[in-house]
């Protein structure tokens, strides 16, 4: 028994990686305040795709990598965005964590909020 209970433990072991220092953005949502004070929200996947949701632009996707430790936003080819591309370091790992990225010289407070929120309701959002 003690003989099955070590190679259980030993294969455990093996199998065992580090945890992903990204994993809490693909359960959450990132809030971003925007320079005219809209608080975005922002969600990457897996598949290295994200979707925001905004009140002035509701619904944006783009794709996200991660590069010299920092977390790069490409958003969707459209004519005001092509070739655009956002590297930043972040530093909220858990929910509740917040830190300050910069953007064209602007200040972006960022959030890690607990589950994936979807789109920002507004005054004239349905409930």
């Amino acid at each position: 028994m003690r003989r099955s209970i070590s190679l259980l433990c030993l294969i455990l072991a093996a199998c065992a990686t580090p945890d992903d220092p990204y994993a809490a953005f693909m359960h959450n949502t990132v809030l971003v305040t925007q320079p005219w004070g809209e608080v975005d929200h922002l969600q990457l996947s897996a598949d290295h795709a994200y979707v925001m949701y905004g009140v002035r632009f509701p619904e944006g996707h783009g794709a996200w990598s991660i590069e010299d430790g920092k977390v790069c936003l490409m958003p969707g080819d459209t004519p005001e965005t092509r070739g655009q591309r956002f590297c930043n370091a972040w530093a909220g790992r858990r929910v509740g964590d917040r830190w300050n990225i910069e953007v064209a010289g602007q200040t972006v407070p960022m959030a890690l909020a607990a589950g994936r929120l979807g789109p920002v309701r507004t005054p004239a959002s349905p409930p």
